[in-house]
C-alpha cells in the first residue's frame, strides 16, 4: 500500500513540466541566461555595468542604510561612473547586517515578496538574509543553467546533502521532494555508523547528480571504503 501512495504523490507532484511549475518569469530568465552564454565579454561587461548603476540607483532610493552611506561618502549613484568610483563603495559586512538589518530593508520590502534564508555557515553560524522574489528566481535560473550545462536535465533524480530538516521525525534523515525528483539527507548523518544506510538509499535512489558541500561527499566516500561498498 505504502508503495501505491508513494507512486500516487509522485505522479501527483510530476503531472506539470517542472520549468512551468517555477513560472513564467522563470522561464523568462532561464532562457534569457542560455541565450547569452555565447555573448562577447564586451556584451557581458556592459549588461553587468547596466545592472550595478540600475542596483545603486535603487539602493540610494529605497534603501536607508545606502542612503545614509551614500550621504556620508558625498556621493549620488550617479558619480559613480567607473570599476574605480564602484570600488569606493565600503564592502557590506557580516557586523552590517546584523547590526543594521532593518535600515537594510527596502522601503517596498513586502511588494518584493521577499524570501527569507540563510547563509551557509560552514565556518560559523549562519546569518539571517532575504532575497526578493525577483533574485531568487534568478538564483534558481542561475542553478539550473549551471546544470543544464553539464548534462543535468529537469526531474533527473538527485540528491543533496543539506541542512537539519527539522520537520523530520525523530531518527529520520532523509526525505525526497517528489517535485523536483530531489533526494535531501542531512549533512549531520555523515558518520561510519550510518554510511550503509546512506548507501543503500543512494543506490536505491541512483541519482545522477549528487549536490553538496566537498567535504561531506568526501567525508562519505572514506567512509564507504572502511565497509567495504
Amino acid at each position: 500500500m505504502s508503495s501505491i501512495v508513494e507512486s500516487l504523490r509522485r505522479l501527483r507532484h510530476t503531472m506539470v513540466p517542472l520549468p512551468v511549475k517555477y513560472g513564467r518569469r522563470f522561464r523568462e530568465v532561464f532562457r534569457f541566461m542560455q541565450e547569452h552564454q555565447t555573448a562577447s565579454r564586451d556584451e557581458l561587461e556592459a549588461y553587468q555595468w547596466s545592472r550595478i548603476r540600475a542596483v545603486l540607483e535603487y539602493a540610494h532610493e529605497h534603501v536607508p542604510f545606502y542612503r545614509q552611506r551614500f550621504k556620508a561618502m558625498g556621493l549620488l549613484p550617479g558619480d559613480i561612473r567607473s570599476r574605480e568610483d564602484f570600488r569606493k563603495i565600503p564592502y557590506l559586512t557580516r557586523t552590517d547586517v546584523t547590526r543594521h538589518l532593518e535600515e537594510l530593508k527596502s522601503d517596498e520590502f513586502e511588494k518584493l515578496k521577499p524570501v527569507q534564508t540563510v547563509t551557509s555557515g560552514t565556518s560559523r553560524d549562519r546569518l539571517k538574509i532575504f532575497r526578493s522574489a525577483e533574485a531568487e528566481i534568478w538564483r534558481k535560473a542561475m542553478m539550473w543553467r549551471h546544470f543544464h550545462n553539464i548534462g543535468y536535465r529537469f526531474r533527473d533524480p538527485r540528491a543533496q546533502f543539506t541542512g537539519k530538516l527539522r520537520f523530520l521525525p525523530e531518527g529520520k534523515f532523509t526525505n525526497i521532494d517528489y517535485n523536483e525528483n530531489l533526494l535531501m539527507i542531512e549533512q549531520y548523518a555523515i558518520n561510519r555508523e550510518q554510511a550503509p544506510e546512506i548507501y543503500r538509499i543512494l543506490r536505491d535512489f541512483a541519482p545522477k547528480l549528487i549536490y553538496c558541500q566537498p567535504a561531506n561527499i568526501s567525508t562519505l566516500i572514506l567512509h564507504f571504503q572502511e565497509h567495504k561498498l
